[in-house]
C-alpha cells in the first residue's frame, strides 16, 4: 500500500483529493495534510510518504519552496494546481527527474 499526504491551503482541496483516493484508489492510504510549505516539510520527515499531492501556489511559498527544501526526496510528487501559467516550470522539473533517473 503506498502511503500519501496532501499538501493544499485550501480545505476544500484536500478533501477533495482524500475523496478522490479514497473512491478510486484503494491501494493508496492517506496518512496526512498540511496547510503550508513549513507544515508540509514537518509532515513528510514525520510520515515518509511514497507521495506527495502538492499544490504549487500557497500564501506564505511555494510547491517549489518546499521541494527545493527536500533536495533528496524518497517521494513521487503529484502537483495540484488551478494556476496554467505553472505548466513550463512543472515540465521542466518532469523532464529533469526524468533524465536524473535515467542516469
Amino acid at each position: 500500500m503506498l502511503r500519501a499526504i496532501v499538501v493544499d491551503d485550501e480545505v476544500a482541496a484536500i478533501k477533495s483529493v482524500e475523496l478522490i483516493i479514497q473512491r478510486y484508489c484503494p491501494e493508496v492510504e492517506m496518512v496526512g495534510s498540511a496547510m503550508s510549505v513549513e507544515t508540509g516539510i514537518e509532515l513528510i520527515f514525520k510520515v515518509n510518504p511514497d507521495v506527495v499531492f502538492l499544490d504549487v501556489q500557497m500564501p506564505r511559498g511555494t510547491g517549489f519552496d518546499l521541494l527545493e527544501a527536500i533536495p533528496e526526496r524518497k517521494f513521487e510528487i503529484i502537483f495540484i494546481t488551478a494556476f496554467n501559467h505553472y505548466a513550463v516550470k512543472l515540465l521542466s522539473i518532469v523532464q529533469w527527474t526524468i533524465c536524473l533517473n535515467q542516469l
